[in-house]
């Protein structure tokens, strides 16, 4: 038909040409998604494509899937793979507004990647009340649906805050590395009227959450040892300082930097870093600059 490219199907298996195997990390992907009724897997909007059979050949899945875990892990930091993750979950499922509540260090939640300050006022609200699904769902490693904020009982205080920013239905999905057993927060959508949400539906944000976990889980490592490496480059610049203006080894110069940094409740890195800039270490309550015992 014109207008349309030919539907293209895998060569015909032969001796020479063995059945593809499924990787094995994908199976278990592969399983429930075969479970899901060809309208959903049709309806997504551009992974699943429609297909006239009922049977859904498993390598289109996963090669759908891995190329949404590329996109994730190809992001640049931390913040553009929670970008990715957000957009890509949000087109899928037709959710209004969309973002990610991160559990940050001393229990504070954070929302990252927002889609607009829709978000960002709805998740600030739940941080701030102690309640919601997506503050729920980031403490207790579940999923919550919201169905109708308008008559939603469990979250009284945050509910008709909700309603007020014009919002009918949320859904609150964990994001957990499941291999370390670790609470990284949720996924949270949310859409502007009420809504009723299949089984489908949420089995299809849980595998998507799972691979935003996965890459940002990764991204979060990646960046962490890249401060590290630089952390590490900075000090080794701040001793190199210590040792020509003192006179002093390698290791007396790493002991005054442990020293002053113990002293004045200053990170390593970061007194490294003034150092490193300024040239001199940071002058004690005194008005004195600091001078290394002996010297």
């Amino acid at each position: 038909m014109a207008g349309h490219s030919p539907r293209r199907y895998p060569p015909r298996r032969t001796a020479a040409w063995p059945q593809q195997r499924v990787p094995p990390y994908s199976r278990h992907v592969v399983a429930r998604l075969r479970s899901l009724p060809v309208s959903l897997k049709g309806g997504t909007k551009d992974a699943f494509r429609r297909r006239r059979s009922v049977r859904v050949n498993p390598h289109d899945i996963v090669a759908e899937l891995t190329r949404v875990a590329e996109q994730l892990h190809l992001a640049a930091d931390p913040s553009e793979t929670a970008g990715e993750a957000v957009d890509y979950t949000r087109r899928q499922l037709g959710a209004d507004h969309a973002g990610i509540t991160l559990i940050r260090a001393g229990g504070r939640l954070e929302t990252v990647a927002p889609t607009d300050a829709v978000v960002e006022q709805a998740d600030h609200f739940q941080y701030e009340l102690n309640e919601g699904p997506c503050h729920d769902s980031a403490w207790q490693g579940r999923t919550l649906v919201a169905q109708d904020l308008a008559a939603e009982t469990r979250w009284p205080a945050w509910a008709p805050k909700a309603v007020e920013l014009g919002l009918g239905s949320a859904l609150g999905v964990e994001l957990m590395n499941k291999s370390a057993d670790r609470r990284l927060g949720s996924v949270n959508l949310y859409w502007e009227r009420p809504r009723t949400f299949s089984g489908e539906e949420v089995e299809l944000a849980h595998l998507l959450s799972r691979h935003a976990a996965m890459a940002l889980v990764a991204s979060l490592n990646s960046q962490g040892l890249r401060l590290a490496m630089e952390g590490r480059k900075r000090i080794g610049q701040a001793q190199g300082i210590l040792m020509e203006r003192y006179g002093v080894d390698e290791d007396r110069a790493f002991a005054i930097l442990r020293r002053y940094s113990q002293d004045h409740n200053i990170k390593l890195r970061d007194l490294a870093e003034q150092l490193a800039t300024t040239l001199q270490l940071p002058e004690q309550p005194t008005g004195g600059p600091v001078r290394p015992a002996g010297t």
